[in-house]
This record gives C-alpha cells, structure tokens and sequence, in this order.
C-alpha cells in the first residue's frame, strides 16, 4: 500500500509478476489467493533484471523493473490437496469482511462470495482474477509515478487494458495467455 513505484512500467512489471506467481500456484494446487488486497504484495528491491517462473513446466523470464514482489498473507487461501480435498477458510466465519466499505476490498469480498455460492471449499479461480483487477484498479488510480519516460504512456496503455480484459478471464492462468499474447 505504501510502496513507492517510480513508474508505470515498474507498475505493470509488478503485476505480471503477481498474474504469473498466482497463475503457478493455479496450475499446482488449483490456488486462489482470496485476499489479495495491495498490502498482501511485498516488493523487494533486486539488481536482477529477470526473474523466473515456471507454471506447468514451461519457463517463463519476466523483467523486473527493479524489484520483486512477493505475495503474503494466505490466511484466507484455498488449495486442494493431492487427494482433492479442498483446503480453504469459511469466510462465512467472519461475515463483518462482507459489510466493509470505502475500499473497493471490500466489494471483491462480496464479489467472491458470489462467485463461489457461499461455498467456500468451491473452486472458483475467477477468485484470483477479481484480485488481478482490484490491483490493476490500485495500480492506475492509487498511486503516483515521478517517471516521464517515453515508454509510461505505452505502460498505462498496458494496465488499462489489463484491467479491462481481468474480469473476463476465469483465471489467472487465462491472464498469463492473454499477457503473452499482448
């Protein structure tokens, strides 16, 4: 939330990094993060000028902007174990996380509520992309850029669009197809 980004394009390289990691975890445990709210993505400061990931065997580099970012906080996650069975919190426990507002958080709480019919041992991995659009959301409209380099204006073209095919998407695996074919 207070992470200082001094561009757009390290914007938009940010969350790649965050569609492709959650994507991964999609493709091994059939992951939905349920929480990933900006406080949840940690960034690191890295020289490297790429990183790795591998979902489903196939490597993929990504550049880095400068930093790494991390997810944090699973609390609410949910996995299926290797015999299927889901592993997940009942957000139904805790029914004040569906009443909160002046945060648009809090609309992708109710918004995964629908999505897995209160539910919540449903797998519905749309539950990741209302987060990549609720990031693509903060990313445009939360935070200020000092950059003026040529290539921001093709950056903000980019998050805008992502953000506008996100909640089409029934995963973050469907983000990481359209972001190589963008």
């Amino acid at each position: 939330e207070d992470a200082i980004l001094p561009s757009l394009y390290q914007a938009q390289c940010v969350l790649a990094q965050v569609t492709y990691a959650v994507a991964a975890a999609e493709a091994l445990l059939e992951f939905e993060h349920r929480d990933l709210h900006w406080g949840n993505v940690l960034l690191q400061a890295t020289d490297e000028k790429y990183i790795s990931i591998t979902i489903d065997e196939e490597e993929y580099e990504l550049p880095t902007a400068g930093v790494i970012a991390k997810l944090i906080d699973f609390t609410l996650s949910k996995v299926n174990g290797p015999n299927g069975t889901a592993l997940a919190y009942d957000l139904e426990h805790d029914p004040a996380i569906f009443d909160g507002q002046g945060d648009r958080q809090f609309d992708v709480y109710r918004a995964m509520r629908v999505a897995v019919d209160q539910d919540w041992d449903r797998t519905a991995l749309c539950t990741n992309t209302l987060w990549l659009d609720y990031l693509a959301d903060k990313l445009l409209t939360a935070k200020t850029y000092k950059s003026r380099a040529k290539r921001e204006a093709k950056a903000k073209q980019a998050l805008q669009a992502f953000q506008e095919e996100a909640s089409s998407w029934d995963s973050a695996q469907s983000g990481v197809v359209w972001l190589q074919q963008a």
